[in-house]
């Protein structure tokens, strides 16, 4: 300015500096990513216990990825350009860059009230939206949008207002320390380089302290939602080809199953292998109820009618669905548990076992017969029948929603005409397995392996993204807090000289960056903890059937550990 250069000059050359800064900061960006992914794959599917697949690198993907980096590079400087071409050409040379003349009230008012205003828009669309969703209405794409908006007009007008927020905390720092007193005057003074790197760490904050929130929602509502299928530690493995007609006890069919295993009785070896890798005290084949068809087509199925309202199940929830029904006593005994020998003598007796004493009426249960279906006409429907065959309820049922309620003597399956056939083979345990022993297992499975099944419980599916959303916030506010530090030592190099001139210590040097670090960090992270928690209270409570969970351990390791 001081040789002739205009206001639009300056605006136009810190614009191009941002979109060159975005440029090389999107590029190492794909490349720091793309790596992360290729060498973190392993651990991620681990952590996961998923099989993430091949790998697919999507060019336009990774073109948006790079789009948005230049974006953000160009939006950061949009600020600075704006405060940096309204700063006085005395007061530049000078260097008070912070003090940008009159009327820089305005901006700051004009801030205020549309972070206000958009905040009320956010808070007045997920009312809206609740109340559709209450009423039944449907949903509408205008409440993510009007929600979207109004959290974005205040992301912006905290991100404009940030250098005031900085000159505000740097007039409260009276009762501080030298060396805190010197670092809020620091900041205030060159608040054009400290506010944008304190709206920076309170955006991403922000995103994550919001993200967190929907996942603990969601963590919370998969957590409630959870069944057990086996007790705790417990294993099944389903078979491809199963004993074929007949009980399980009768001679294996001889049928090449789809597991490429020669029959049924080398299916059942491997899994019998597999036991010995395990804790296992019992292995027990689960006899299905079928009803076998001709050739050509699937055998039919058997099954009790839906519980009726209030019906629980062994883990207490509340049953839904057609219960399983199976044939046998070696069944009978594994559901039962303790009350083996009464489900034995019950069987002997010719009578059905139940489970579920909401399943009997007057000393019978309600079974649904399905025959057959053809494979060749896949517009043949299976025939269906109502039998009901005389049972009594036997207590207690080992908890496990995945094992059969219903269990069949043999004569009572012979009356309504159906088999048993073992589909499935349950590893009773003494313990919960270890990684290792699942791994051994699984390799003495074979191509059974995928079907191999440990209950662990609920465990932490999530723990992943939390810790993902931890280091991204980060990252930012280290790399935030970095720049702005070295900025402020760059440009404060006459204050440390001062000091080491009149003999302060290196400590007070070392204090002095600590501080200054602490108030772009401590600024930015709180602003984007109170954002962000904003931002997820008000989206989740505009969700139907997702509890409000506030992450606390996330918020505190956002809140406190990463300014530290």
């Amino acid at each position: 300015l001081s040789n002739g250069g205009r206001r639009s000059d300056v605006r136009r050359m810190l614009l191009a500096q941002g979109a060159v800064l975005g440029v090389v900061g999107a590029a190492a960006g794909l490349v720091l990513g793309v790596l992360a992914v290729v060498a973190g794959r392993p651990l991620l599917e681990r952590l996961l216990d998923l099989d993430l697949g091949a790998l697919v690198v999507s060019p336009r993907d990774l073109s948006i990825a790079a789009a948005a980096g230049v974006v953000a590079g160009v939006a950061a400087a949009v600020v600075p350009a704006w405060s940096a071409s309204r700063v006085p050409v005395v007061a530049a040379l000078a260097g008070r860059l912070g003090q940008p003349g009159r009327g820089r009230s305005m901006p700051a008012t004009a801030a205020t009230v549309l972070a206000v205003g958009g905040l009320v828009l956010a808070g007045v669309t997920s009312w809206l939206w609740a109340q559709q969703r209450r009423t039944g209405a449907g949903s509408s794409l205008i409440y993510p949008l009007g929600l979207l908006a109004g959290f974005g007009l205040t992301m912006v007008a905290l991100t404009v207002l940030a250098p005031s927020l900085v000159g505000l905390a740097g007039r409260l720092g009276g009762r501080l320390s030298l060396t805190g007193r010197l670092a809020l005057r620091d900041a205030a003074r060159h608040r054009h380089r400290t506010g944008p790197a304190v709206g920076a760490v309170m955006v991403a904050v922000a995103g994550s302290v919001a993200v967190a929130f929907a996942v603990a929602s969601y963590d919370q509502r998969d957590r409630e939602q959870y069944t057990p299928i086996l007790p705790a530690g417990w294993a099944t493995v389903y078979l491809d080809s199963g004993f074929g007609p007949g009980s399980v006890s009768g001679s294996a069919s001889t049928s090449v199953s789809a597991s490429g295993f020669g029959s049924s009785a080398d299916e059942l070896a491997a899994v019998r292998s597999a036991a010995t890798e395990l804790p296992v005290t019992a292995v027990t084949p689960i006899a299905t109820a079928q009803i076998p068809g001709q050739a050509g087509t699937y055998p039919g199925s058997v099954s009790a009618p839906v519980p009726p309202a209030g019906c629980r199940t062994s883990t207490g929830r509340e049953a839904y669905g057609e219960a399983a029904v199976a044939v046998g006593t070696p069944t009978a005994r594994l559901v039962t548990g303790a009350g083996a020998d009464a489900a034995a003598a019950a069987l002997a007796a010719g009578r059905t076992v139940v489970t579920q004493p909401c399943l009997l009426r007057d000393g019978a249960v309600t079974l649904h017969v399905y025959g057959p279906v053809s494979m060749t006409d896949p517009a043949a429907t299976a025939s269906e029948r109502t039998v009901r065959v005389p049972a009594v309820v036997v207590a207690p049922q080992l908890p496990g929603d995945g094992l059969p309620q219903v269990v069949l003597s043999d004569a009572a399956a012979r009356t309504i005409g159906a088999v048993g056939s073992a589909n499935q083979v349950v590893l009773a345990t003494s313990r919960v397995p270890t990684a290792a022993e699942e791994d051994r297992a699984r390799t003495a499975l074979g191509p059974l392996a995928p079907t191999l099944q440990i209950e662990r419980g609920y465990g932490a599916p999530y723990l992943p993204g939390f810790v993902a959303l931890i280091g991204g916030a980060g990252l930012v506010t280290l790399a935030g807090v970095a720049i702005s530090v070295t900025l402020s030592a760059a440009e404060g190099r006459a204050d440390l000289a001062t000091l080491a001139a009149i003999g302060a210590p290196a400590r007070r040097r070392r204090g002095l960056a600590m501080a200054q670090a602490a108030l772009v960090a401590g600024l930015g992270v709180g602003l984007g903890v109170l954002l962000g928690a904003v931002i997820g209270l008000t989206i989740m409570s505009g969700l139907d059937g997702y509890p409000l969970v506030v992450p606390w351990s996330t918020v505190l390791v956002v809140g406190v550990g990463v300014p530290v």
